[in-house]
């Protein structure tokens, strides 16, 4: 690919961390010191917050990764579509969100704790998720709430 956004090169050198992480090694610790330094650079560059140790594949799309928070022990499912400013934390207890697969997140939105959004679900710009929102569901507020569940069945 010839032109590559920051926000892919910055979940390609998170998916190498993860790949090398574990390997042990005065080689592997130099690749790990040069991946930590690529994350920070990406980072910066994006200007997005995403720890390097949250689940996060490459098929997800951040078009705009500028204000996107995402905790550690976030998981994120296949080609994700994340927004802007969207903050993938935790509240004062522990837990963070799951994503499903194909789910977007509109921006501004704020998934806080430990939270399932189902596979294709639709999370409204400047939404407060609090709880869990079903597959084939669209939550939208502060709090949010489910306004829409699709019936994919007939």
């Amino acid at each position: 690919m010839i032109y590559e956004k920051k926000s892919d090169k910055l979940l390609r050198a998170i998916n190498a961390y993860q790949l090398i992480s574990h390997r042990k090694g005065p080689l592997a610790k130099l690749s790990l010191a040069f991946v930590k330094r690529r994350i920070e650079f990406w980072t910066i560059v994006a200007g997005c917050d995403i720890h390097r140790d949250a689940t996060i594949p490459e098929s997800t799309r951040l078009p705009h990764p500028t204000g996107v928070v995402v905790h550690r022990d976030t998981v994120i499912g296949e080609n994700c579509l994340i927004m802007q400013q969207v903050t993938l934390g935790q509240t004062a207890e522990q837990g963070a969100p799951t994503l499903g697969e194909n789910v977007y997140v509109g921006a501004g939105a704020k998934i806080l704790g430990n939270v399932t959004i189902g596979d294709n679900a639709r999370v409204g710009a400047n939404a407060v998720v609090l709880c869990d929102v079903p597959e084939n569901a669209t939550a939208v507020g502060i709090p949010a709430r489910v306004v829409l569940k699709a019936d994919i069945a007939g």
